[in-house]
């Protein structure tokens, strides 16, 4: 028999051309193609052909038969060889094993640091190297001993593949010992004898640019036996442009001249995918064509995401033919979190485990869980103990019984885990996905119902797999067994569902065979056009060219025949737009497509400049703003209680004399940051120190000792329990950490403590809380120390500060300021000083009514600095405050009062210190709020 070849031209669609071609012979009243086998390089393109020849028979009024449309894959099955192809996991297992049972110094030049011995992460990586090595290979009629016999003088890494090949002997050795044939062999061997379709006659390849040589070696056997017919979609006097098989010559195609009408208009420079996206939508608009005669080619698909929102928000439906992988569904998510749960047992993975909106449903019906609740209690544990592992999170349980949500999550936890211990992975997998779901139905015919089905199955099969290659694979450790189920789903595709969509997105490969007259492409960047694939490190692209595999100079030509033959289909009858990216998403610079720079030599200087010129303004993206403006009133509208609180702490006076505003968010809405802590925050560390030097200062018989080294060592003790009590055995490198910084601040805290007790001070109360009435509104106070001197009666009113730095209580009480000073923040009588706090003077207020002042009108107010550094530590005396500040600050915390009882919030300040609401709402807060609301609801609350 033998190969014929057809110029068809490329001045109309293909499949248009393919089936008129394909049909020219077809009369009523029936067109029967049972005896041909029809090959298209994509299913989407089969797909696109068939539909045309459909309606070219109903145009002929002729019934078509047995037209049976394939890929060039079709011709490296093994579907009908007697010898079973081995599943992927004794695949993978077989080749792990052999690289375990290496000797140290077995492939010297591949492992020169010795192989992965004992190391089952490493094989396991290295195994999925290698395999991924033999499939490429394979892809162009190779083993890896074949590439060594046949190209051994022109390989530059002879050694290593010399190593290669030995692992790959190894390997089909110990594959031998589970009864199964190695699926590349037995490919290669499809190859060498392929069997066609029973009554087939004649093969039909309709414009395939680009098969593989194994497809194409298999073809050439059947040609001895059989007609093939190759149709290429170009003019007949371009036929040195191409090989036997129609493929595009890299020699020839670099130098052709790819013509673009009107380039100015045709090829757009736009920014990040979102830009492309707002492009496509201002053309479709401007264009006025249907939806049917409109076609976006996407072969980038980092577009694909900012196309649907656009389109969507237009009411455009659209498809994405490519199939989206499982591991975009939940349930891959799941096994994964199960996975990395039960291998590592740390509190982390089980957090995001406990997320998972499978486990919240499954712990909502069957355990009674309030799922809300439960995430609330997780993050509380996690910021107050700061758990590592899952036997942290018992320890932190067992000691508190206001997590009841969260212990019946730990008990569900240590049953998957028990499982996990007692059944091979696969077992316990399957076991705990059933229970998941023992409670889910599927009646419908939904996508996200369809989309589920089709991820069980995959998962069910890929289990079935592991299952069946059990006895092979045994003595692996749970955890390689694990990734070994984690790559077979790697590799499974869920198929998308059409229904109903007004717009296909198509990959580069299947705008060919799309007839729509008006064609725009994004994502018209290098590496995506042409196709251009990095070296890996066995197959270096040179390499690559000297085996025959496709490589970046097939690839180049390729696409440059593709954009001709689009561009010269659509020459009379349509239009072709090329959008150019000039960024990522992330901002990452992109390079435009070479193919764009095919024009002739006059016109390059004129490409050039319109190609890296500025990308188009986007006019429909206008500047940042704020659609609606929040009011801060209606979260307390519905209370029947006055919304003013009926008590203040002395430290909260700091909020609002920082920010009116800001103190009603925090201490009136109780607005607070939430998210997990990895380590002790400041407020965590200081609490920690006020509650060893609390203790401390409560023991008589040690809190007055002059010994340094006796202080320290009990300090070291109380602080050693302390972080055994809320950290339990957690010892974790933040845990480490804190105690460390503890323990070197607690030090300086005992050379201090030490001299001021030599000086004659003595502690005489600790924690001394008491109230002071203001305005009618009780203030809490609570003084960290006060000592008094035996020597001169003296007394003093101490807070502990952890800060980084050494703080001067009467620069953080106040500061000169030469702006306008509200009267509620006016300090003292010289009209330039401002309050930023009231907390010492308050303290000293309250204490004149307990029994310790001794009716003294004033006190030495003092911080107790214990900052990062040691030099810096002791304590801080308030220089120069006398009675007529203390009485100042009473004044101003009136006037707070009396503010915070009128409403008075708005309007926020402009910059402050430490926001906690910056990332929310920036620095102007004015534009995110109806501030003026708050005083009205307060009036009406009165």
């Amino acid at each position: 028999m033998s190969k014929t070849i057809h110029f068809l031209g490329w001045n109309e669609p293909v499949a248009e051309a393919a089936a008129s071609f394909i049909l020219k012979d077809a009369a009523p009243p029936l067109a029967n193609m049972e005896k041909a086998l029809i090959v298209a390089p994509t299913r989407e393109a089969g797909r696109r052909l068939r539909e045309k020849m459909t309606l070219l028979c109903q145009l002929k009024k002729t019934a078509l038969l047995g037209a049976r449309i394939v890929t060039p894959l079709f011709f490296v099955q093994t579907a009908g060889d007697a010898k079973r192809p081995a599943a992927a996991p004794i695949v993978q297992s077989s080749l792990i094993k052999t690289l375990l049972n290496l000797r140290p110094d077995d492939c010297p030049a591949l492992f020169p640091r010795g192989g992965p011995q004992s190391n089952n992460r490493r094989a396991g990586a290295i195994a999925g190297l290698i395999q991924r090595l033999r499939d490429e290979l394979s892809d162009g009629g190779f083993s890896v001993n074949a590439v060594l016999e046949k190209y051994a003088a022109r390989l530059q890494e002879l050694p290593r593949w010399q190593d290669l090949a030995g692992i790959e002997k190894s390997y089909l050795e110990n594959l031998k010992t589970t009864g199964d044939a190695d699926p590349i062999a037995l490919k290669l061997a499809a190859a060498r004898a392929p069997v066609p379709p029973e009554g087939v006659n004649k093969i039909v390849m309709v414009s395939v640019p680009d098969p593989s040589l194994l497809a194409l070696a298999a073809l050439n056997k059947l040609s001895e036996r059989m007609e093939i017919e190759i149709l290429v979609m170009a003019p007949e006097e371009l036929k040195d442009h191409f090989d036997d098989f129609g493929r595009p010559l890299p020699e020839k195609w670099p130098e052709r001249i790819i013509e673009i009408p009107a380039p100015e208009k045709n090829i757009i420079v736009a920014g990040q995918p979102a830009d492309q996206a707002q492009c496509v939508m201002d053309l479709i608009r401007r264009a006025g064509y249907a939806a049917a005669d409109i076609c976006i080619g996407v072969p980038d698909r980092d577009v694909i995401p900012c196309l649907q929102d656009k389109l969507a928000n237009e009411k455009i439906t659209t498809f994405d033919p490519a199939d989206r992988p499982l591991k975009d569904h939940h349930l891959y998510w799941l096994v994964q979190s199960w996975r990395r749960m039960v291998e590592n047992s740390s509190f982390a993975d089980a957090a995001v485990f406990l997320h998972g909106t499978d486990t919240l449903n499954y712990l909502r019906e069957k355990r009674q869980v309030d799922c809300s609740a439960l995430l609330a209690e997780l993050d509380r544990l996690q910021n107050r103990t700061l758990p590592q592992s899952l036997g942290d999170m018992e320890t932190a349980l067992k000691k508190n019984n206001d997590f009841p949500n969260l212990e019946i999550a730990l008990k569900y936890i240590n049953e998957i885990l028990a499982a996990a211990k007692t059944n091979p992975p696969q077992e316990a997998l399957r076991l705990f996905l059933a229970q998941t779901f023992s409670s889910k139905t599927i009646a419908g015919e939904s996508s996200a119902e369809l989309d589920f089905k089709a991820a069980a199955a995959g998962i069910a099969e890929t289990l079935n797999e592991i299952t069946y290659a059990w006895p092979y694979i045994k003595e692996l450790p749970p955890r390689l067994i694990n990734q070994l189920i984690i790559a077979g789903l790697d590799e499974i595709s869920l198929p998308r569902r059409r229904e109903g969509a007004m717009l296909d997105l198509n990959g580069w490969l299947e705008l060919a065979w799309n007839d729509a007259p008006l064609m725009i492409i994004t994502g018209f960047n290098e590496g995506r056009v042409p196709d251009t694939k990095k070296s890996d490190i066995f197959l270096p692209d040179s390499l690559k060219e000297i085996l025959g595999l496709r490589n970046n100079k097939t690839r180049f030509a390729r696409d440059a025949y593709l954009l001709s033959l689009i561009t010269a289909s659509r020459g009379q009858h349509g239009r072709i737009i090329l959008i150019v990216g000039k960024t990522t998403a992330a901002g990452d610079p992109l390079k435009p497509s070479r193919l764009l720079f095919r024009c002739p030599d006059e016109q390059l200087a004129e490409r050039a400049g319109l190609i890296f010129g500025k990308a188009k303004d986007n006019p429909h993206k206008p500047p940042f703003s704020i659609t609606f403006k929040l009011d801060p009133a209606a979260p307390l509208a519905g209370n029947k209680e006055p919304p003013w609180p009926a008590e203040l702490h002395a430290t909260q006076f700091r909020d609002y004399l920082a920010c009116p505003f800001r103190f009603y968010l925090k201490h009136i809405l109780r607005m607070k940051r939430t998210g997990s802590k990895r380590e002790l925050d400041a407020p965590d560390f200081g609490t920690m120190i006020h509650a060893v030097l609390e203790k401390f200062a409560a023991n008589p018989e040690i809190r007055n000792s002059a010994d340094q080294n006796t202080l320290g060592k009990y300090l070291h003790g109380l602080m050693h329990n302390y972080f055994k009590k809320i950290y339990g055995t957690n010892d974790s490198f933040p845990i480490r950490y804190a105690r460390a910084v503890a323990d070197q601040r607690l030090k300086a805290f005992a050379r201090c403590q030490a001299r001021s007790a030599s000086e004659g001070w003595e502690i005489a109360a600790r924690e001394l809380a008491g109230r002071l009435t203001i305005a009618g509104v009780q203030i809490a106070c609570k003084i960290d120390r006060i000592d008094v001197n035996r020597n001169t009666g003296k007394t003093r009113i101490i807070d502990y500060k952890t800060s980084d730095s050494a703080i001067n209580p009467a620069q953080a009480h106040i500061r000169k300021f030469f702006k306008e000073i509200p009267d509620y923040a006016m300090a003292g009588q010289n009209g330039n000083e401002r309050w930023l706090d009231l907390q010492l003077p308050l303290y000293l207020l309250m204490f004149r009514d307990t029994d310790l002042s001794r009716k003294k009108t004033t006190a030495e107010l003092c911080y107790f600095n214990l900052p990062r550094a040691a030099s810096e530590s002791g304590i801080a005396p308030w220089e120069n405050f006398d009675g007529a500040l203390a009485e100042s600050a009473g004044k101003a915390a009136a006037k707070i009062i009396e503010r915070i009882q009128r409403g008075v919030f708005w309007p926020p300040a402009a910059n402050v210190p430490y926001d906690d609401f910056e990332e929310l709402f920036g620095k102007d807060m004015r534009a995110y709020f109806e501030g003026e609301k708050i005083a009205a609801l307060f009036d009406a609350k009165k």
